[in-house]
């Protein structure tokens, strides 16, 4: 008897390795343990791409926009689960609160992966602020940003971070494992979700690092990977 572990993995769009980093890494995965047997892969996106490319896992997409928000695609969801014998998830889409109200659901373990710096998204949102409106010149930008913009900005730094402390603590909840890039990464996910270290694993990205010293002084280009 040869026993077949069924994997849904979960992204908002369908992991065609062109697209981005996500999705590479995901196909290669599946692609190295199709390799090697006793595997079956299915892919579930909230989006289609208009990129061609042969998958090599089942493919599906939810029926309705808005992602897990809508009761129809999370009956869809709950259907996937059954019909196809799913025993382990994984959300690609850790950073965001994409699943986290289909996370654990029919009882089916989910692994979570946040595949940036869990403030990653919060200095995104902060760099553009930041640049954002630079029509004013002279003092009356300074006098702007001093008594408006940086004021309204903290604001909304505090509060976009305390929505990602909440969605990282319902995520470390309903997931049974959440997969980071690094020990860092790992403490600080901890400290803000007072979360036990076994709940968290670290599965680092695989570049390598020249056993050289790096100097990063002057204009001169350099390789890193």
């Amino acid at each position: 008897l040869i026993l077949v572990m069924t994997v849904l993995f979960v992204n908002e769009y369908l992991f065609n390795p062109t697209f981005g980093g996500i999705e590479r890494v995901t196909n290669d995965i599946v692609l190295e343990l199709t390799s090697r047997g006793n595997f079956r892969f299915i892919y579930l996106a909230a989006n289609h791409l208009d990129l061609e490319y042969e998958y090599p896992a089942e493919t599906y997409i939810l029926p309705e926009k808005g992602g897990f928000e809508e009761p129809k695609n999370v009956e869809f969801y709950k259907h996937l689960l059954r019909d196809c014998k799913v025993d382990l998830v994984v959300n690609q889409r850790g950073w965001k609160p994409f699943m986290n109200n289909v996370l654990e659901v029919g009882g089916v373990p989910t692994i979570s992966v946040v595949h940036s710096s869990l403030l990653g998204a919060l200095q995104i949102y902060m760099s553009e602020c930041m640049n954002h409106n630079n029509s004013l010149n002279g003092w009356w930008r300074y006098l702007v940003k001093v008594l408006l913009y940086i004021p309204y900005k903290l604001y909304k730094y505090l509060s976009y971070r305390c929505y990602l402390k909440n969605h990282y603590c319902q995520l470390v909840t309903n997931s049974r494992k959440v997969v980071l890039l690094s020990h860092m990464d790992a403490e600080e996910l901890c400290k803000m979700t007072h979360c036990s270290q076994d709940r968290v694993c670290v599965i680092p990205n695989s570049v390598r690092i020249p056993g050289e010293p790096i100097c990063l002084e002057g204009k001169k280009k350099q390789i890193l990977y």
